[in-house]
């Protein structure tokens, strides 16, 4: 996979941060803060992210230190 941001990443595969953020149980802005790197998501958040974006959890983390 070619190394992007998360945003980069949603954008890609269509999704909005409000449905990922309903989808994973979590405020709007507090996901939207993970986006921009000002928050790090809990191992279950990275979890769920992955199952939902179909990307590893390493790569998560990744994304959200490539800004």
């Amino acid at each position: 996979m070619v190394k992007n941001n998360l945003k980069q990443l949603l954008r890609e595969k269509g999704l909005k941060h409000n449905f990922i953020a309903e989808k994973i149980g979590l405020e709007a802005s507090y996901f939207s803060n993970i986006i921009k790197g000002k928050n790090i998501p809990s191992v279950e958040i990275a979890l769920k992210l992955e199952q939902i974006l179909g990307v590893p959890v390493n790569e998560i983390f990744k994304l959200i230190n490539d800004k």
